[in-house]
């Protein structure tokens, strides 16, 4: 038979293997058995738990789901994982029973379309084994699940489109694994990681299918209003007790919140909090969950040196991704509704960062202050991109000991588009400086993390295609709560891109700052005074109008301009470069106390 374009013969070899492996635990007449009789067990026995709705309990895997249905008394009521199991279960049955895919199990994998047909049945039996408590336990970092009625899901037409997902997805990992690509090193032979991979894939793009998808009446699958916001897998008590005891300023000076995501360079990092430290501040540094022991360590004995710097340790930072953001919208959600703390400004930060200000400006800056939000206008707004960006989608491995994604180009196909709401959509017209590298006033967090169209735009956002969304959630969020214009009109953040000898290389990434002629860097800038209206209103220099490059010798001139025009702060610094090292100490020589 011909094959689909899209269906390899090396995908063909992989799917055989998978399959020959199902085949050896199990036939197809004798799963359907066994899964009826577990099922028909558990629903002999199955009683709706009455537990309170803000009871949001875990399983020590994937995180479970409150779904609510109202009995005589109008209380919401808890569903058990067995209602979705009989759902998934029917769906099965009826695919299981089809003479077509019967004979696709006889044939094997001998065509494109058998393969299909025994993927979607794979699909179902992955999820009707984990919502039957029949599979072994994942830990997934991004999976959430528990905002979503999944009792109303068509499992028929959702293993139809994550079949082809999945079997175009199984056939890449093979070709990396066999090329030995450096981001598949270290996930360990395929028995150690399939089962697992395939059931956070699986429970991952159920989550994107009903957060774009209707239910009955063309009511939406998931209430984001309870989409939930709690860290998970993180020790945080000793956090929480460190930073409710810390008093506030007897001078009366702003406390300020500092959410510091910190990956690499922990000496950099003490310098950074050596600069931002006052005593009523709170510094939360931030590591991923696999961040390597000895940076961990590091961390750690930089943190013990203060007794209002904590480290939370929780989720995967995955840079391809908008996960970073996730991890800020969770540390807010935890320092303002959790702890109940007050603070007057909340600030993003990587720790490539330095202040613009020493610690006392910077408490005094935002004592006299009327503003409530800094990101700053960037140049490329479009909102056709950025929906784009939302739409395309990744799937995303956290539950091994190796972080894994992929895109996947097949997301839109068998009746399934994951078309952005209109709501979230018109808020996606402008592209600012990274919301992880902002200012927000204790208000503007409030509003964020209260508002369901927000939560319903970042769960969008985390299995999004690209990094740069954060140049565009972030904005998208200020506009929706009310804060768009002023989100527009000034940036905490100084950064340039480029930072190459010739102008033009490099400047898709954002590039490390030293006071160096031989080095170009670009500027993408348009808050009021940036340096494309500089030029233009310098006769010396109407050649230059409009043009986004300067070179290093004009780099300390930037910075106090910057400072001027109210930028806070400035990156990307490194502690094992003299030159960056040197332009430290010339800020707090020059442009401190300026």
């Amino acid at each position: 038979m011909k094959k689909a374009h899209w269906f390899s013969s090396a995908t063909f070899a992989f799917v055989a293997l998978v399959v020959s492996s199902f085949y050896r635990t199990f036939s197809a007449v004798s799963l359907l058995k066994n899964w009826n009789e577990e099922i028909h067990n558990s629903t002999n026995h199955f009683q709706v738990r009455r537990e309170p709705v803000d009871s949001l309990t875990t399983k020590g895997n994937v995180r479970r789901h409150p779904l609510t249905v109202s009995s005589g008394g109008g209380d919401d009521q808890r569903l058990d994982d067995v209602v979705i199991a009989q759902s998934i279960q029917r769906h099965f049955s009826v695919l299981s029973r089809n003479p077509s895919f019967k004979q696709a199990y006889g044939e094997g994998v001998s065509s494109s379309t058998n393969a299909l047909k025994i993927e979607r049945l794979r699909v179902l039996e992955t999820l009707l084994k984990y919502f039957s408590n029949t599979s072994d336990r994942i830990e997934s970092d991004v999976v959430e699940l528990r905002h979503c009625r999944l009792e109303v899901v068509d499992y028929s037409n959702f293993s139809s489109w994550a079949a082809v997902i999945l079997v175009d997805a199984w056939s890449k990992i093979e070709s990396k694994l066999e090329k030995r690509s450096p981001d598949v090193q270290g996930l360990g032979s395929k028995d150690d990681w399939e089962g697992s991979m395939y059931l956070e894939f699986c429970l991952g793009l159920l989550e994107i299918y009903v957060t774009h998808s209707k239910g009955e009446n063309n009511t939406p699958i998931c209430d984001f209003q309870r989409y939930p916001l709690e860290i998970q897998r993180a020790d945080l008590i000793s956090a929480t007790s460190a930073l409710r005891s810390i008093s506030t300023s007897t001078d009366g000076l702003p406390r300020l919140v500092f959410a510091i995501v910190a990956f690499q360079d922990a000496n950099h990092l003490e310098t950074l909090i050596e600069a931002c430290f006052m005593p009523h501040h709170l510094i939360i540094v931030h590591l991923e969950r696999l961040s390597p022991p000895l940076f961990t360590e590091r961390v750690h004995e930089i943190a013990n040196k203060y007794t209002n710097v904590v480290v939370v340790q929780f989720g995967s930072i995955i840079y391809t991704t908008d996960s970073v953001s996730t991890v800020n919208y969770q540390i807010m959600h935890w320092v303002t509704n959790e702890l109940g703390i007050s603070y007057d400004y909340f600030l993003t930060l990587g720790n490539a960062a330095f202040p613009l200000y020493n610690a006392t400006e910077l408490a005094n800056y935002f004592k006299t202050t009327k503003r409530d939000i800094w990101l700053g206008e960037m140049r490329n707004s479009g909102n056709q991109v950025a929906s784009g960006y939302l739409e395309r989608k990744r799937l995303i491995f956290t539950a091994g000991a190796q972080k894994y994604t992929q895109r996947t180009k097949k997301w839109k196909q068998s009746g399934f588009d994951s078309t952005i709401p209109d709501y979230i959509k018109n808020s996606l017209s402008n592209k600012t400086n990274s919301g992880n590298q902002a200012v927000f006033s204790y208000k503007v967090v409030k509003k964020l993390i209260d508002s369901p169209i927000v939560r319903e735009l970042f769960s969008i956002a985390k299995y999004g295609c690209c990094c740069c969304l954060e140049e565009r959630t972030w904005v998208a969020a200020a506009r929706i709560v009310g804060h768009g214009r002023e989100a527009l009109e000034r940036a905490s953040m100084f950064q340039v891109w480029g930072g190459k000898p010739v102008c033009g290389d490099g400047s898709m990434k954002n590039a490390l700052l030293i006071a160096n002629a031989t080095t170009c860097y670009k500027s993408e800038d348009v808050t009021s005074g940036n340096i494309f209206e500089r030029q233009q209103n310098n006769t010396s220099s109407k050649s230059h109008g409009g043009d986004p490059y300067f070179r290093g010798d004009q780099l300390l001139e930037e910075l106090r301009l910057a400072k001027e025009r109210g930028f806070l702060f400035a990156r990307k610094f490194v502690s094992t470069d003299p030159e960056s090292l040197q332009l430290l100490e010339t800020i707090k020589t020059n442009i401190h106390h300026s």
